[in-house]
């Protein structure tokens, strides 16, 4: 007997998923995933961006995350030599704690909604404790001579720092310029847009050519 030509042998078309798109092989698949994760990424970075512009406008008014609370330090009154110390620029994490836990040597962030224009975040140097047993905090910028002009009460303390990371802050706050608006919010959800475009349109212009080849009438 003869085996078949060649040209007579059933060329195999590439497996299709239950969409009916052809799937990746190799390379292709390998540049597939790490798209969809770079993608993924990047809206969450976005999302992310959008969350710390938005809310760092409204100091006061800072949304939990994990328990914590973030605030972008303005001012270099607790520049110092502690470890715990942090310049102007500074994103700082507040943890809400009962104020009867806080110690001295602890930094806490309060609210003088009547003085201040925003929150204010100082080191605990002395505890008070009245004839009802209410508290309050003497604070000190470790940067500064002396303690602050008025005693902390606990009914405005926001929480205790936790942590910071230096110059982030700075970050933050050009993101809420209108460049940084550009740079972190809208260029990277443009590039998201148009990248689904193109995978959208490279998706599409393949399956039109297999259909167009013999035998390619797009079901298995």
């Amino acid at each position: 007997f003869s085996s078949p030509t060649p040209a007579a042998q059933k060329k195999q078309r590439p497996a299709k998923t239950g969409s009916g798109k052809a799937k990746p092989q190799g390379l292709k698949k390998v540049f597939s995933v790490a798209g969809k994760v770079m993608t993924a990424l990047v809206l969450v970075l976005v999302l992310m961006m959008i969350l710390l512009v938005v809310n760092s406008r409204r100091n006061r008014e800072s949304p939990s995350i994990f328990g914590y609370q973030y605030y972008v330090v303005y001012t270099g009154s607790m520049k110092g030599t502690n470890p715990d110390s942090f310049d102007a620029g500074s994103l700082i994490f507040v943890k809400k704690i009962d104020p009867a836990q806080v110690k001295v040597g602890d930094i806490i962030t309060f609210d003088r909604a009547n003085e201040d224009a925003k929150l204010t975040t100082h080191r605990v140097i002395k505890i008070n404790k009245n004839a009802q047993g209410k508290l309050s905090f003497i604070t000190k910028g470790d940067a500064n001579a002396g303690p602050d002009d008025a005693p902390v009460t606990q009914d405005i303390v926001r929480g205790v720092v936790a942590g910071s990371v230096p110059k982030i802050g700075k970050f933050i706050l050009f993101a809420q310029t209108k460049a940084g608006m550009v740079y972190f919010v809208y260029v990277p959800a443009g590039a998201i847009v148009l990248y689904e475009v193109y995978i959208f349109s490279n998706d599409w212009f393949a399956r039109k050519k297999a259909k167009g080849k013999p035998g390619g009438d797009g079901s298995d």
